[in-house]
């Protein structure tokens, strides 16, 4: 009985760890996507952690959602109105984080791009769950 408590702990030590590691991978691509996108800006770290988490919660929550709605466009367009729905989920994070800040839309589409870029080239080097 206590190997399996173990276990459970175990398992939810190494989530923890994961969910923490993803985090503050995703602030150091938000950073970078700042310090390269004009028109999007970070006034702190907090901001990139605050970003960060930001858009960990619009990719779970709200883009399952919008890209199901959007499914009619997707077809029609093979997918490359998934650019859109980046930029709208990379904008509206911005709307929801103090300290993360989106100009408009072309620099939503390009920060949206970027992120999407530096994720996954650090995919390669770190072994984590994405969230963008």
């Amino acid at each position: 009985r206590d190997g399996a408590k173990t276990s459970i702990l175990g398992g939810f030590m190494n989530f923890l760890l994961a969910l923490l590691v993803t985090w503050m991978v995703n602030a150091l691509a938000l950073w970078a996507t700042a310090a390269v996108v004009p028109g999007v800006r970070l006034k702190s770290m907090s901001g990139a952690l605050l970003g960060a988490l930001a858009i960990g919660f619009v990719a779970f929550l709200v883009k399952p959602v919008v890209t199901f709605l959007s499914l009619p466009f997707l077809v029609l367009t093979l997918g490359l109105f998934y650019l859109v729905v980046l930029t709208f989920c990379f904008w509206l994070a911005g709307k929801l984080a103090p300290g993360f800040e989106v100009d408009g839309p072309l620099p939503a589409f390009l920060g949206a791009l970027v992120l999407t870029l530096v994720n996954w080239v650090a995919s390669f080097f770190i072994n984590t769950p994405a969230w963008w």
